[in-house]
């Protein structure tokens, strides 16, 4: 079975799961059935605890191959790379004659895919380090591929600001930290992080806090959650066919990158 496939069978499946539960019967939906007649906006405040998550059609955009860009390095089925070549190209782009639209959405609750605009806010990529639905384990992280190690560097030496989100509690960014030094992830220790501040902390706050500081070019993660918690919500999977084109040009799947045994 191919891939895409799989994963479109899998997004089905949990959103016949979701319409069972006794949250989908409690709450009033928006019209068509897709999200929850909730506001999310960077304000809300509620509950922590994750709702079942919907998983979404993903299609990666193949590597790019720029000859010009010695910078950049097209590994095939590396989704990582795929993001940093992503990111580095937009980095690279002149704003006039690429002007940058943001890959967090302008309006999530409208399902419509339309991005934020960028002022001239200085350029950012957001990458998260919880596997799935859990958090990173703290402890030894695994020297990675190096080449992940440069291409990172090198959209730091672009200007590009690196924010490393995670639901762990920002207590622990002294272990976090070491963590992504010892991975090669953050060499020199500068990195953002966007850690849990308080008990009622989102990653969607942070990300949003992030957002408004900076152009966001490019976000990674291992499920669409990190993108935007808008799939918390969503019942009907169809109902965000119009977010399908992020994913390849703004979103990007990947591997996480603190693999633990």
């Amino acid at each position: 079975m191919k891939r895409a496939t799989a994963l479109l069978l899998l997004g089905l499946a949990g959103a016949a799961m979701l319409l069972q539960g006794c949250v989908a019967a409690a709450v009033p939906m928006l019209a068509g059935g897709a999200i929850f007649n909730r506001e999310i906006s960077d304000a809300d405040e509620n509950s922590s605890q994750p709702a079942p998550v919907i998983q979404s059609r993903q299609a990666l955009a193949a590597a790019s191959d720029e000859p010009t860009q010695p910078a950049l390095i097209a590994v095939e089925n590396d989704s990582f790379l795929t993001f940093a070549n992503y990111a580095m190209t937009k980095a690279i782009a002149p704003a006039d004659t690429d002007p940058r639209l943001s890959a967090v959405l302008r309006n999530p609750g409208l399902l419509d895919g339309e991005r934020r605009a960028c002022r001239d806010q200085p350029l950012g990529v957001l990458i998260d380090l919880d596997p799935g639905q859990s958090l990173v384990e703290l402890g030894n992280a695994p020297q990675l591929d190096p080449r992940k190690a440069n291409l990172l560097d090198s959209l730091r030496n672009q200007g590009v600001e690196i924010g490393w989100v995670s639901g762990r509690s920002a207590a622990e960014a002294g272990e976090i930290r070491a963590m992504l030094v010892e991975a090669g992830l953050d060499r020199s220790g500068k990195d953002r992080l966007l850690l849990m501040r308080y008990a009622e902390d989102r990653k969607q706050t942070r990300r949003a806090e992030f957002a408004r500081e900076h152009c966001v070019i490019a976000i990674a993660g291992d499920e669409p959650t990190d993108f935007d918690e808008l799939y918390d919500f969503i019942i009907d999977p169809s109902g965000a066919a119009a977010l399908d084109p992020l994913y390849g040009d703004g979103w990007f799947m990947i591997a996480p990158l603190l693999p633990q045994e």
